[in-house]
C-alpha cells in the first residue's frame, strides 16, 4: 500500500473536501459552526461518522 497524506481543514471555518470518492467509498471532511450543517437530503446508502469534536444532532426517518 502506497502512504497518501491529506491536508485537511483544521480551522473553524465551514469545509466539505473529498478523500475518498470512487464507487466503493465516499468518504469526506466536513467542518460546520453550530447551527451549520447539511441541508435535507435523502439517501439509500451507509453512512459512517466519526465526530471530532462538538455535538451531532441527526434525523433519521
Amino acid at each position: 500500500m502506497v502512504e497518501q497524506i491529506f491536508k485537511l481543514s483544521k480551522g473553524n471555518d465551514k469545509a466539505v473536501e473529498r478523500i475518498i470518492f470512487d464507487e466503493n467509498v465516499h468518504y469526506l471532511h466536513m467542518v460546520f459552526n453550530k447551527s451549520e450543517g447539511l441541508p435535507e437530503h435523502f439517501s439509500n446508502s451507509n453512512v459512517y461518522m466519526t465526530i471530532v469534536r462538538g455535538i451531532l444532532s441527526i434525523g433519521l426517518d
